[in-house]
């Protein structure tokens, strides 16, 4: 085959490159997986598509021209309205194709240019990423000295459970801007101690700031987190302070064992020196997220071939997820810390108000339906009712519970309004804290502080707590 004509499998794979560049902060263990397969089917469809229409034609040059013809129609329709205009388009290009008598080598060579040119952005992107490093963590060692250090040592401790429901809004705002009451899940965590700061707000309205903040007991400061996706030594340092994190490296010199229940986009957190991750294995990576941002972008998505599969997928993790903290970590004998990360209330919504399966339009970066969005926290509080009874009833000594949303919902956009901003900042964050007078606890104590508290109170380590703040990114 000459030279110029690999610009079919190029064109053929710049969409799969460009994705890769674009989501690289979000690529998990999975993913990983999922482009390489994506990698050779891609390939494959090209190969396929050149053999079929040089089955026809005979010719080479006029074959290759209507198979990259094809590939712009594949990944350019998105909508059922577009598969009869661009069929109709298709057939137009096949026919003049078919009738013309001209040699395409120019054309060929502009297209295998234009190809490279293309695909030289993405790769560029891609690599930039790869060699770079990740800085030594950025953030202040906190200088945290308990004043009983040796005593401590020989007492029981309690076991720490910091489950993460991811977007999961406060009761304040649900009510406010949903007329949704969350009063029956708010009472029953109170009627189990728990202390509920109906007003509290995430420090970051962005997972990948958040959950580190408060693991890390502080302020990201230090770190210039502008362009986060797009900066790939950012993008490192940020999973190393998940990785390793202040409240892992404090709790270790208490022999606690680090436990991770990580959803399929937080697998990138997982410590090296880990005690136990659960790890979920789905039944086929067809089903997965960027095997599905993939058919968002191509002809594909106009059919629901692929989308059920997904969704499905999605929900059983979640449920699995549960399933093994209501009856599976307790087998771990303590102290541990259990840090889980639930994809839920987060769309795709793929819970109905019962816990089925629900048929729904939303997606990972889609959030707008809030009637769905609320259906997830309804099946959701079922379940966290009945993991929270028997997290208690299997402790021996009663643990300390932290159950907080990373940010609210993002359901009317991210302009910096008034509704959206206390739609995705005010969070569910109710925190069990065993034999503390609650009445010294603010309504709107801020995840920054939950570690420092709870390092004062149970660990007597000198440490203050610092001021609440909101940094809004929109």
């Amino acid at each position: 085959m000459k030279n110029y004509l690999i610009h079919p499998y190029i064109f053929g794979l710049y969409p799969l490159f460009f994705l890769v560049s674009n989501n690289i902060s979000q690529l998990t263990y999975s993913s990983k997986f999922e482009i390489i397969i994506l990698l050779f089917l891609i390939i494959l469809f090209v190969y396929l598509l050149n053999f079929l229409f040089n089955l026809f034609f005979k010719d080479k040059e006029k074959s290759y021209l209507l198979s990259v013809f094809f590939i712009f129609l594949f990944y350019l329709v998105g909508h059922k309205n577009g598969l009869l205009p661009a069929l109709i388009l298709f057939l137009l290009f096949f026919y003049f194709i078919r009738k013309i008598q001209k040699n395409f080598k120019i054309a060929h060579k502009i297209l295998t240019i234009m190809a490279l040119v293309l695909i030289i952005m993405p790769i560029f992107s891609i690599t930039l990423h790869l060699i770079s490093y990740s800085e030594k963590n950025s953030l202040n060692e906190l200088n945290l000295k308990s004043s009983n250090y040796q005593a401590l040592k020989e007492k029981k401790f309690r076991d720490i459970y910091y489950l993460i429901m991811d977007g999961y809004t406060g009761s304040f705002a649900l009510k406010e801007h949903l007329d949704f009451d969350n009063l029956n899940f708010i009472n029953f965590l109170k009627s189990k101690n728990f202390h509920v700061a109906e007003k509290s707000q995430t420090n970051y309205n962005f997972t990948n700031f958040s959950i580190p903040s408060t693991l890390n007991m502080q302020y990201l400061s230090d770190i210039n987190l502008d362009n986060y996706p797009n900066n790939p030594e950012l993008i490192k340092k940020v999973e190393e302070l998940m990785k390793k994190n202040l409240v892992k490296k404090y709790l270790d010199n208490y022999q606690y064992k680090y436990i991770m229940v990580p959803s399929r986009v937080s697998t990138n957190w997982v410590p090296d020196n880990l005690d136990f991750v659960w790890k979920d294995s789905p039944d086929n990576y067809i089903a997965g997220d960027f095997i599905n941002l993939f058919i968002n972008q191509t002809i594909l998505s106009t059919t629901n071939l692929f989308k059920k599969n997904y969704l499905n997928n999605r929900r059983d993790e979640i449920l699995r997820q549960f399933n093994f903290l209501e009856e599976g970590v307790h087998k771990i004998q303590g102290p541990k810390f259990v840090f889980a990360h639930i994809l839920s209330p987060h769309p795709p919504y793929v819970f109905k108000e019962n816990g089925e399966l629900a048929d729904t339009d939303s997606s990972d970066e889609k959030w707008e339906f809030p009637n769905e969005y609320l259906n997830q926290i309804k099946f959701i509080n079922i379940r966290l009712e009945e993991i929270i009874e028997k997290i208690i009833k299997n402790s021996d000594i009663e643990p300390i519970i932290i159950l907080q949303g990373d940010h609210g919902a993002i359901l009317f956009g991210t302009e910096p309004n008034k509704k959206n901003i206390e739609m995705s900042t005010n969070i569910l964050n109710a925190i069990l804290l065993p034999e503390m007078n609650k009445e010294f606890l603010s309504n709107k104590i801020s995840p920054v502080n939950t570690f420092r508290l709870i390092f004062k109170k149970y660990f007597n380590i000198e440490i203050n707590l610092l001021k609440d703040k909101v940094f809004y990114y929109d």
